[in-house]
């Protein structure tokens, strides 16, 4: 056989076992390890980030981003969360970007920008879809309010989808750093056919393989304490960034083993690992099977060619790397190849190591399996920080006057740092309050969904307008160690609205978590809708054996039943005392939350016949409790009083919860508690009691909020009595003069659904009774 021709069949059998070189195929490849990379990911795995997020569960929310055609890119597409995070892996490798997907730790170099400044430096100008990218659309999406609120809103979504899409670009340099090529210094690209990557192209042809690996890999992060920093999974002091480990365990293509002049296989000229451990020797038979490629059986039935190929191992794999085809050729019969050593020149030799696919079967399962795992790590890292938030002692996040009909412009927050073993340290945080609109709203609260008979009906079309609106507090210096809980207040330039349905507060903190800064930590809580509770002085009607009148129609009247019930002296005339108190007079409230905290007071005092009404923000799932400190000239009471939380909740576009409003005394009200008069026993309804006739009876008195500042509280021992200790001793000790208390059905119980009136998708309905809970 000529040497020519031994050539040409030689290079044949090299083409057959080692692949046609292709670039890491971007739309199969990448897309594929990214997507399940991203369904691995707390994204999927832990409901409450996309909730802290403010969005649908992960299974109902959709992305948008330019959708394309093959290479074409026109107009807008939906994606899930994992297609978003898969396409911005695709797009990481446009244009001259994956110059910069290279990084070799050994060296600390790279052959463009290294990959991990490319991807975690903020001041990198040449693209804007790196991690510190992703936090500023982070922000932007929680925070942006510029414009109408569909505009807005609009923008606020872009960024998130735009925060996911980055995340899909730092992921594909996760899977880059698994590809042996990308950490070793050695050059490869599709367009020049001597540098491209068998590696990638091999990889291209077994996407379904490659989904079947990503699928068994488990995520690096959480558990491995060393990921402190997002640079962390590129190298860290414990040599577990996936650069550093896939640099020491694995060859590439053009870093591969050397051979002596001597005979002795020794490492790559540029790397000491891996080292080379045991030679074995395949054959066809034993690598093919049966099934030996019929141009592979025509050259090894030449007699002057020995196919059998050595393969030398590492702590890996048996199969690292092989001692080329060209060898059994070459050695036996004194024949010599030239190639161009890197940095040394032309050396002549008579063996040469490759890669072939049984070295790629060998290591592609932990290959992939590394880069999924790694994919999905610096995903939870990402969203590491946490933040839980819950009402604060006084179990209530904000109250306000609603005859100012200003809004909440403070709430306050219990914030505790749960992001595991790391400090919030020396960074800013802020709240968000994220609401729709009721459409209907008025400030007389006729704009509410009210139960006729037996009927939950809206007020108009439009309850709930189409789109979210935002309030973004000012930002506060704050440091909170792990574990540690913290309340704050959160001021808002422009306060939370009283038409404001489906609320709920985000709590969102920028700077250093742990060892790494610019970073940030977000939490959220489900907020109760402004709940309305007034607060009226009826004693402008007195009632007397069951029936209400009004005081001056018992002074004229009293010499005649019934009204002479009150004639205690029986002299035919009113003189008070002896006689019973009937008259009316203004009324002090003070309204005190939880551990001994006033929230407000009348200012002036209530009127006979008027009311004030203050409205608060709760926890939406359970009842709350406030003490109303009533002074009626010589009387002072401070009497207990249990609400339920104004409902209106969305879940999964139906209804899920309703607080209706009814009429009390004419007006609309939700909460009510009431301060009257009786003799000689209570027995009427005072939900009854005739309306006021006060001209301005449907205007509340302002009330002047104290906000959250501890002042002389009832006493201690008082908070904790029991209703029925509480009622018994007021029986007892203000018989004429006693409130009586309608209890509040609890959330934690909620009533039957009632049938709802034909809306637009109309839901099923679980109603909170929550309308004057409190009727005293």
């Amino acid at each position: 056989m000529t040497k020519i021709h031994r050539y040409f069949l030689l290079t044949l059998l090299a083409a057959t076992l080692a692949l046609p070189a292709y670039a890491y195929n971007d739309r199969v490849t990448h897309n594929d390890m990214s997507v399940i990379a991203a369904e691995k990911s707390v994204l999927y795995t832990d409901p409450s980030i996309m909730y802290s997020l403010g969005l649908l569960p992960i299974d109902r929310q959709a992305f948008v981003y330019t959708g394309t055609l093959q290479d074409i890119q026109a107009g807008e597409a939906l994606y899930t969360a994992g297609a978003i995070v898969g396409r911005g892996a695709i797009d990481e490798d446009s244009g001259n970007r994956p110059l910069h997907h290279f990084y070799d730790p050994v060296y600390e170099r790279g052959m463009g920008i290294r990959s991990w400044v490319w991807m975690t430096e903020p001041l990198i100008s040449l693209h804007d879809r790196s991690l510190p990218d992703a936090r500023d659309f982070l922000t932007r999406g929680l925070t942006f309010n510029e414009g109408g609120a569909a505009a807005s809103l609009r923008e606020r979504q872009n960024a998130v989808s735009t925060m996911l899409l980055s995340l899909g670009h730092a992921v594909h340099h996760m899977q880059d750093m698994a590809q042996p090529q990308h950490v070793r210094h050695d050059q490869h690209l599709e367009w020049i056919s001597s540098w491209r990557s068998r590696y990638e192209y091999y990889t291209r042809d077994r996407a379904d393989f490659i989904r079947m690996l990503a699928m068994s890999a488990t995520p690096m992060f959480p558990g491995s304490p060393e990921f402190k920093k997002k640079t962390d999974f590129w190298a860290n002091s414990s040599g577990t960034g996936i650069a550093q480990r896939v640099n020491r365990d694995f060859v590439s293509q053009g870093t591969n083993f050397t051979l002596s002049l001597l005979g002795n296989v020794n490492t790559s000229l540029w790397y000491s690992n891996p080292q080379p451990g045991g030679a074995t020797n395949y054959t066809p038979a034993q690598l093919f099977g049966a099934s030996i490629p019929a141009g592979i059986q025509s050259l090894c039935s030449d007699p002057e060619i020995n196919c059998t190929m050595t393969m030398y191992s590492t702590p890996m794999t048996q199969r690292a790397s092989t001692l080329s085809i060209f060898d059994q050729d070459l050695h036996p019969k004194g024949l010599e190849v030239k190639y161009v050593l890197p940095g040394i020149g032309p050396v002549l030799t008579g063996r040469l190591f490759d890669l072939n696919r049984f070295n790629f079967d060998a290591v592609h399962p932990e290959l992939v399996q590394r880069a999924v795992s790694y994919s999905t790590g610096i995903i939870n890292h990402f969203f590491r920080g946490r933040l839980e938030v819950t009402p604060p002692a006084t179990t209530v996040y904000a109250v306000a006057d609603h005859s100012a009909g200003q809004g909440f412009a403070k709430m306050r927050a219990a914030v505790k740092n749960i992001t595991p073993g790391e400090a919030l340290a020396g960074g800013k945080i802020r709240a968000i309050a994220r609401f729709y609109r009721n459409g209907c709203y008025k400030p007389d609260l006729s704009g509410e969904w009210q139960q006729i008979n037996g009927v939950m009906t809206p007020p108009c079309p439009s309850f709930r307008l189409p789109y979210a609106e935002i309030r973004v507090s000012d930002e506060q210096e704050v440091t909170i160690a792990a574990g540690e809980s913290k309340e704050l207040t959160f001021n808002f330039a422009t306060p939370v609205p009283f038409d404001a349905i489906d609320v709920m507060l985000q709590v969102y903190y920028t700077g250093t978590v742990g060892e790494e800064g610019d970073s940030f930590a977000l939490g959220a809580a489900d907020v109760s809708e402004p709940t309305f509770v007034a607060f009226l002085n009826a004693t402008d009607y007195f009632e007397l054996s069951g029936n209400y009148y009004p005081w001056q129609q018992i002074i004229d009247n009293i010499a005649v039943a019934p009204y002479s019930t009150a004639d205690v002296d029986d002299n035919k005339m009113y003189n008070s005392p002896p006689d019973v108190r009937v008259t009316g007079g203004p009324i002090s409230f003070d309204i005190w939350a939880k551990n001994g905290v006033k929230m407000a007071l009348s200012n002036p005092p209530v009127p006979p016949g008027r009311f004030m009404r203050i409205a608060a923000l709760v926890a939406p799932d359970r009842p709350f409790e406030i003490r109303d400190q009533i002074i009626d000239g010589p009387i002072t009471v401070t009497s207990p009083s249990v609400f339920s939380p104004r409902i209106y909740q969305m879940i999964n576009d139906q209804f899920s919860s309703i607080t209706p409003v009814a009429k009390r005394r004419g007006l609309f009200q939700f909460n009510t508690t009431t301060w009257h008069r009786y003799h000689p026993i209570h027995t009427a309804n005072v939900n009854l009691m005739p309306p006021s006739q006060d001209p301005d009876a449907a205007t509340p008195v302002p009330a002047l909020i104290t906000g959250f500042v501890a002042m002389s509280a009832p006493s201690a021992s008082e908070w904790t009595k029991s209703m029925a200790v509480f009622d018994a001793m007021r029986e007892e000790a203000l018989a004429p003069m006693l409130r009586q208390d309608d209890p509040a059905q609890s959330l934690l119980q909620p009533a039957s659904p009632l049938p709802m009136q034909a809306v637009p998708a109309a839901p099923a309905v679980h109603v909170s009774h929550a309308a004057a809970s409190q009727q005293q």
